[in-house]
């Protein structure tokens, strides 16, 4: 027999003709799911020993084939136990679990044959905030869509909509609203570059001097030691987007996918470079703003099942317009309990919008299972740049750019025997290229003062020595293991 599964049942409550809240009915203790069929459907049986089939309100493209519920956040009894292992009773367990899930609410959009387009989650505390035509606004400003996809407006929502429209831009289709007596079809994707208009119009002022800072932030990037590969491709994708602004009154090129995969070990530069480009792509106009936000999979991983997204969803829209950067992003293909995947949806919502640029970096090995990990990961992602280790050279090179900009000097025997060292270093399976030189200067400029502590003299003070580089020093540096790299 299959095995039975907890799920939290949503009832549809209408927002205008086509947009919906979900709010939490219940929770059905014991439901059966049909993990095979594509839309995850699931069956459970009412008070009156009806059955009822309704589906899972995470696939956008379903049509929901019941016509007051749906459910999320499945779960089993054993998996809940794992979660709370000092809770025995199976009612408990489910009391404790409908407790962690309350106040989520579920917002979607119905196209005109009950196709579901567009969902986000938000909570009770949030929505208590807004008033309905705020709630309706940033519907609509958040949406998924294409320029072909319409909504139906009737004409109580006609008004709210003229409210909104307050652009000279907006005028003539002000005017078009007005004549509807009962509804009007109208363009998704017009509705949201009439809300965009005022940004537009107050950034392109902007927009122009920050062409100029352009060149400073291209500099930092092509000053970087090594990664040729790197620069390349980014350079290439700079020059694709100058070309497709000089060219937007002849040419109507589609604005590429700028979400990207970064492979490599620990310290070749991957965040570095991520930095760099949000930077230009900001000055670029393609991105709202220039924050950059680091964090790792833990950032998005909620302690209880069904607040992941919440959590999630949270974290986008307080960064959203920049760069959210996901370091060791393959650790939600472990999808501990499911949240992994609860992430996921919501970090592919937005990778459709392209509003926010997502870089998602970490092994080369374990973030092929993270693009695995869901198929609508690889149509979103446009760029995959591999970061490779670095030689010997840059590897004294950076070191040397960063004591000197610290205003040391490095004599002739230390700078042989840190090349050398770097060599046999480099080969150790836990090596942390750049990484491993900010722990060397460390190391190397404490030695120098315990070496210098009764000296007075300027140019003693400020050159580093082969004296300053124990094997002590070299030794603790890194942890190494009989298993080496192979290198070439």
């Amino acid at each position: 027999m299959d095995e039975k599964y907890l799920i939290t049942l949503y009832e549809k409550i209408p927002i205008t003709q086509n947009t919906m809240l979900f709010k939490k009915n219940r929770i059905v203790e014991e439901a059966y799911i049909d993990l095979k069929n594509e839309f995850e459907e699931a069956t459970f049986y009412d008070d009156n020993n009806q059955r009822i089939k309704v589906e899972s309100m995470y696939n956008p493209y379903t049509i929901v084939s019941d016509d007051k519920y749906c459910y999320n956040y499945p779960i089993t009894i054993e998996q809940i136990k794992k979660i709370y292992p000092n809770i025995i009773d199976k009612n408990e367990l489910a009391k404790k679990y409908d407790e962690e899930i309350d106040n989520v609410f579920e917002i979607a959009y119905y196209d005109k044959n009950n196709d579901k387009v567009k969902i986000f989650t938000t909570n009770e505390e949030v929505l208590k905030e807004k008033d309905t035509e705020d709630l309706f606004k940033e519907f609509l400003l958040n949406f998924d869509s294409t320029d072909d996809e319409s909504i139906t407006i009737k004409k109580n929502d006609i008004s709210r909509m003229i409210k909104m429209l307050n652009n000279k831009k907006s005028k003539e289709l002000k005017q078009q609203l007005e004549r509807f007596d009962n509804s009007v079809n109208i363009s998704i994707g017009l509705v949201q570059s009439i809300f965009e208009v005022g940004k537009v119009e107050s950034a392109v002022q902007k927009k122009e001097t920050d062409k100029e800072l352009l060149e400073d932030v291209l500099k930092e990037l092509n000053d970087l030691i090594g990664l040729e590969n790197i620069k390349k491709e980014v350079n290439k994708l700079i020059k694709y987007l100058l070309y497709r602004e000089k060219t937007k009154k002849y040419l109507k090129l589609e604005q590429p996918n700028l979400h990207m995969l970064f492979t490599g070990n620990p310290g070749t530069g991957k965040t570095t470079v991520a930095r760099i480009i949000g930077k230009i792509l900001y000055k670029l106009g393609y991105l709202e703003t220039d924050k950059f936000v680091e964090i790792t999979p833990k950032s998005l991983i909620a302690e209880y099942v069904g607040q992941t997204a919440i959590k999630t969803a949270k974290l986008i829209a307080k960064n959203k317009g920049g760069v959210i950067f996901i370091d060791e992003a393959y650790v939600l293909a472990s999808e501990h309990q499911g949240f992994g995947k609860e992430a996921l949806v919501e970090i592919l919502k937005e990778l459709e919008k392209q509003e926010t640029m997502f870089i998602f970096a970490g092994y080369k090995d374990e973030m092929k299972k993270f693009m695995e990990l869901n198929p609508g990961l690889t149509s979103r992602v446009g760029y995959y740049l591999e970061y490779n280790d670095y030689t010997k050279e840059e590897l004294y090179q950076i070191f040397e750019n960063k004591v000197s900009n610290m205003g040391f000097k490095i004599d002739d025997q230390l700078k042989q025997k840190l090349i050398e060292a770097l060599e046999e270093a480099r080969q150790e399976k836990n090596f942390g290229n750049g990484r491993y030189i900010d722990k060397l200067i460390n190391k190397i400029i404490l030695q120098h003062a315990f070496n210098t502590e009764n000296n007075k003299r300027k140019d003693k003070l400020i050159t580093l020595t082969e004296k300053d580089f124990t094997p002590d020093t070299e030794e603790s540096l890194i942890y190494k293991t009989k298993v080496k790299k192979i290198g070439f």
